[in-house]
């Protein structure tokens, strides 16, 4: 029950990024990454979007030639249904499938066509991978996943809508503090601390992140680097914002399709 619970939640955070792309098999790839190997989910999923990108690039040439090869097109097409698999990408993974079948009508209109939904379906998801490595959220979030139980199902959910909420308030703040004539640094300072330590919470590390960097300029009474990094903590903050958004509403439709 308790694994079946953490391969639940871990998913949350799988799907925050995926939208909708992956399947259960990446949660499995997750649950797989220890202490031992921190890197290994990266890596895998590096590993992937490298061997995607050729065979893409492999099957467009394929496509371009007078004489088209469909059975070579279609063991292209099996070989990244296959690596899409390892990795839970259904989106991708579902086209490969469709490809399979057009290469069998020996068209080449619709294997175009299929091709270009197939690199859509990719670059959507490789940026979704890309922004979960560079540390979108860490392992704190993850550690407040696991703390939601049967008990209290809405848990995750106020700490994130309060998270939301404090920290469009706080940047706001902030913004009026910096428009002062005379800027009162040590009062900007306790704002920045007070949306560090809910991003500590939620795992929000790039956001506190910009918030450590604010907190120097604060110190350095620098007007315009704590201008420059609100601007940056601004992008950050609305960027995992509008993930977890994403996550809440994505959570809600799943409630109300098993009611």
């Amino acid at each position: 029950m308790a694994a079946a619970m953490k391969l639940d939640t871990l998913g949350y955070a799988a799907r925050m990024f995926s939208t909708g792309l992956l399947d259960e098999q990446f949660q499995q790839l997750l649950l797989l990454q220890d202490g031992s190997e921190q890197n290994f989910v990266a890596k895998i999923v590096t590993l992937f979007c490298q061997e995607a990108e050729r065979i893409i690039g492999e099957l467009a040439m394929q496509l371009d030639k007078p004489c088209v090869n469909f059975d070579e097109v279609a063991a292209f097409a099996d070989k990244l249904e296959g690596s899409s698999a390892c990795v839970g990408a259904q989106s991708v993974k579902n086209f490969c499938i469709q490809l399979d079948v057009v290469c069998q009508w020996r068209s080449r209109d619709r294997c175009l066509k299929t091709l270009a939904a197939l690199r859509a379906a990719f670059y959507d998801l490789r940026g979704k991978f890309k922004a979960m490595l560079q540390g979108l959220l860490d392992e704190q979030f993850q550690k407040l996943l696991l703390l939601q139980d049967g008990s209290d199902p809405n848990f995750v959910v106020e700490i994130i809508t309060l998270f939301c909420e404090d920290g469009e308030r706080t940047i706001g703040e902030l913004t009026k503090q910096l428009d002062k004539r005379c800027v009162n640094f040590d009062e900007v300072a306790d704002f920045v601390h007070k949306l560090e330590g809910s991003s500590a919470t939620v795992g929000a590390q790039r956001v506190k992140n910009a918030c450590i960097q604010f907190l120097e300029f604060c110190k350095e009474k620098s007007r315009d680097g704590c201008l420059k990094t609100l601007d940056t903590l601004r992008v950050v903050f609305y960027d995992v914002s509008g993930k977890f958004k994403a996550m809440l509403q994505l959570e809600q439709q799943q409630a109300e399709a098993t009611k």
